[in-house]
């Protein structure tokens, strides 16, 4: 079937082959229908543009560097410093903790705007002023929109919960003064400049500026925080540049370039106050604990010193020898470095496990002085009594002060180093913003918007050419196998199908002009004529699918040139349910016709009209209510015989013959059976089912005739005049009027 639609026999090429050519010649026929849904893609591409507000983006760069303790002395320890997991960092860029900050700093739940024009938001912004102004003066009801004139800033908006989430509406009355529209309907009027204020609602609004023209309408509404921080979390984008640069690009977009460079600046300066706070905090938490133990080292010390010199008045001042003041200054020492090695583990725990290296060399130097120690108290047990109850006490206020001057050095150290702590993120870029809008991008919009529509235009061809049913063009016949007797074009202002009840008719022999179609019925005669040369009796019967293809149009015009040519023709109005022969020729339906022949109520010169040159009408008559019981009577058998005998053609006019059997009847005493095909209505599907039922019967059909052919239909499924120029060549040819 599919070979049959490319006009090309199955025996030129296998049914897999595509014809490319045949295809490009379909799409080239409906370029018309291609391209219109071409265009309407590259409308709704600019449509979509249109709706959408500018956008433009600002970006900054940050360079991540390598993090090292900020804690002074643990440099010695080795292993504080570490890589920047990059994807950690642009996480916390992008988390509420961060936005959040930006959002609290810049008041960027309150949103305060100009009512835009409904879809094409962006129109007025691609206009010309002057054009816009006069498309504002066209359009009613669109003074409260923004032509690209209006804007509004607002410094303050408090008030109860429901009046911030449903917003306000604000009218500008004039240069200076507004109406505000609260949720409900209720309205208050206030001045640019100063704070309007309502007990009710709890209102407090502060409009500074309220630019356009008088009758612009504003939105002013707070939403609520997170979703802010969810739509700038939509609109941030935050990657690094190459791999392994330790460098983040960071792009914002918002509508307004002066509001995304200042959410981009705040955003990255919160990020580096935070990643500042994170890397000072383990000096805060050390600087907290040194100071909580810094009044206790103090007043250990000091009791020390206390029972110390409380000892030494009520033993005299007893002194010590060398050798016990050198292992007591090697002990204070000793007993030093643990605490200092004490004061390192409890920060250490705080990073690492106990199973880390630095932890673990921490752990090995704290047991090995712990060992020392233990060593040197055994020495001192050998010492006198009163020596070593001195010995003791002064090792105490050693130990006590040592303690106390390292936690006072430490606090020191931390203070100055929590003064000087810098994070391990360096701004490299400042937010800018760019001049130009980033979006939307009208060149694509309308590159895709087009490349769409067209393949949706090319889809939509082919489906219509592929899933149709009815004739489109001349090789959709072929399959068929039964000869093409003759095409008649469309003919303007004729009716060719059944006209309504009342209307005056008028026929094709007497209209001026319409050469091309009175040649196509002089080709179908000429055709005729050489099939019933050598045929009995000679006649035809003409049928089709169903009412309103022509089939009595095509009926008298094929008798009225079968007449024209000098031979003796009738024709016959078998289609005694609907026929209007009559009406075409001007003959009262009051007037006796076939029906009444048949029943034996008049004679056939009395159901018989002359209606033009050698040619004699037979009108249906009245409707009878048994119109196939009477062409099957021996009566009409008789009447075939007497008009072959009597003319030289009888044309019968039958009615449709999947709708009724009187067809098939008449086609049992006719010699050339012709179906008629109304080109683009009847359905291939129906051509077939009748010449099955016609084979059925043993009245196979003899051919085919297509009415109002329509050569721009026929195109648009990619057959032009080559594809049928057998049938329809001759139909332009005309005679050369200035030759004599």
């Amino acid at each position: 079937m599919v070979d049959a639609k490319m006009n090309r026999s199955a025996a030129e090429r296998d049914d897999d082959e595509i014809d490319l050519g045949a295809l490009l010649r379909i799409l080239f026929g409906r370029k018309l229908l291609i391209s219109t849904i071409t265009l309407l893609g590259v409308c709704a591409g600019a449509a979509l543009t249109l709706s959408q507000p500018n956008k433009y983006a600002a970006d900054a760069l940050v360079q991540l560097e390598e993090k090292a303790s900020g804690i002074p002395g643990l440099e010695a320890l080795g292993g504080f410093s570490e890589t920047p997991r990059t994807a950690a960092e642009v996480e916390i860029l992008r988390s509420r903790l961060v936005i959040g900050d930006v959002v609290e700093a810049l008041d960027l739940t309150l949103h305060a705007e100009p009512v835009a024009l409904p879809i094409l938001r962006r129109l007025p912004l691609v206009l010309p002023s002057v054009l816009a102004g006069t498309i504002e003066g066209a359009i009613p009801f669109s003074q409260r929109f923004n032509w690209g004139d209006a804007a509004i800033t607002v410094e303050q908006f408090d008030a109860t919960q429901s009046v911030l989430e449903d917003g306000l509406s604000i009218l500008k009355t004039s240069n200076t003064s507004y109406t505000a529209t609260l949720p409900g309907g209720r309205t208050l009027d206030g001045v640019v400049g100063e704070v309007l204020t309502d007990d009710t609602a709890k209102l407090r609004l502060l409009v500074v500026q309220l630019d356009g023209r008088i009758g612009r309408t504003f939105e002013v509404y707070r939403g609520r925080k997170i979703d802010v921080i969810e739509e700038i979390k939509h609109r941030l984008s935050v990657s690094e540049v190459g791999r392994g640069t330790s460098i983040l690009s960071i792009t914002y977009e918002d509508a307004s370039p002066y509001r995304a460079q200042r959410i981009l600046h705040d955003l990255t300066r919160a990020y580096l106050d935070q990643n500042i706070a994170r890397n000072s905090a383990d000096i805060e938490q050390s600087l907290a604990f040194v100071e909580q133990q810094l009044p206790q080292a103090r007043a250990r010390a000091d009791k020390a010193q206390n029972k110390l010199n409380d000892y030494l008045r009520s033993q005299n001042a007893v002194d010590l020898e060398r050798e016990s003041e050198s292992l007591l200054d090697r002990l204070t020492q000793l007993e030093a470095e643990l605490s200092k090695l004490i004061l390192e583990e409890e920060r250490v725990s705080r990073r690492y496990m106990p199973n880390h290296p630095v932890y673990e060399d921490l752990l090995l130097r704290k047991s090995q002085i712990e060992q020392q120690i233990a060593s040197f108290k055994l020495d001192t047990e050998s010492l006198p009594e009163t020596q070593k109850e001195v010995f003791n006490l002064r090792q105490s206020v050693e130990i006590n002060q040592e303690i106390y001057r390292q936690f006072l050095n430490r606090s020191q150290e931390l203070g100055v180093a929590r003064a000087s702590s810098i994070g391990n993120v360096r701004v490299v870029d400042q937010a800018v913003a760019k001049r130009n809008p980033v979006a939307p991008r009208t060149s694509r919009a309308l590159l895709l918007g087009w490349l769409i529509g067209l393949i949706f235009g090319t889809g939509y061809a082919l489906m219509l050419f592929f899933f149709r049913k009815t004739v489109d063009t001349l090789a959709d016949l072929e399959p068929l196998g039964l000869s093409l007797y003759g095409v008649i074009n469309q003919i303007p202002g004729l009716p060719s199908q059944r006209p309504k009840r009342g209307e005056v008719l008028k026929r094709l022999s007497e209209t001026e002009g319409n050469d091309a179609p009175k040649e196509a019925f002089k080709s179908i005669r000429t055709s005729l004529h050489f099939g019933l040369a050598d045929k009995l009796p000679k006649a035809l019967a003409i049928t089709s699918s169903q009412p309103g293809d022509g089939k009595s149009f095509v009926s008298y015009n094929i008798a009225e040139a079968i007449g024209a040519s000098g031979q003796k023709t009738i024709l016959i109005d078998t289609d005694m349910r609907r026929g209007y022969l009559h009406r075409t020729f001007g003959i009262s339906q009051k007037k006796p016709g076939l029906s009444e022949y048949l029943a034996g109520d008049v004679e056939l010169t009395d159901a018989s009209y002359e209606v033009a040159d050698n040619l004699i009408l037979i009108p249906r008559g009245q409707v009878p209510p048994n119109p196939s019981e009477l062409l099957m009577s021996r009566r009409f058998k008789d009447l075939v015989k007497t008009l072959d005998d009597t003319y030289d053609v009888c044309v019968y006019d039958t009615a449709p013959v999947l709708a009724v059997t009187d067809p098939l009847i008449v086609f049992r005493h006719v010699s050339i059976r012709l179906a008629l095909v109304r080109h683009g209505k009847t359905e291939l599907g129906a051509i077939n089912a009748i010449k099955n039922i016609c084979e059925k019967e043993d009245l196979p059909l003899d051919g085919l005739v297509v009415n109002r052919f329509d050569p721009k239909r026929a195109k648009s499924f990619g057959y032009g005049n080559y594809e049928y120029g057998g049938y329809t060549g001759a139909y332009a040819y005309e005679a050369d009027k200035n030759e004599t």
